[in-house]
């Protein structure tokens, strides 16, 4: 389910999974891990990715609907 909505949150901002992992300091392969569910979702990496996109962590994991 969280995977869903950080493909969709990059989508919307027009950046891709590499972009988003090179900013956070992971590489494209685990994003892509993560983007698909292969890779649990830690609080500490939805705070990475929440700073990034200027929002908070929980907007990830409660607030954030995937259309």
């Amino acid at each position: 389910m969280f995977h869903k909505a950080i493909k969709d949150i990059c989508n919307r901002n027009n950046v891709t999974l590499a972009e988003l992992g090179k900013n956070i300091g992971k590489s494209r392969q685990y994003m892509s891990e993560l983007s698909r569910g292969n890779i649990r979702l830690t609080y500490e990496m939805a705070v990475k990715i929440a700073l990034f996109f200027n929002m908070k962590p929980d907007d990830i994991f409660f607030g954030y609907r995937v259309r």
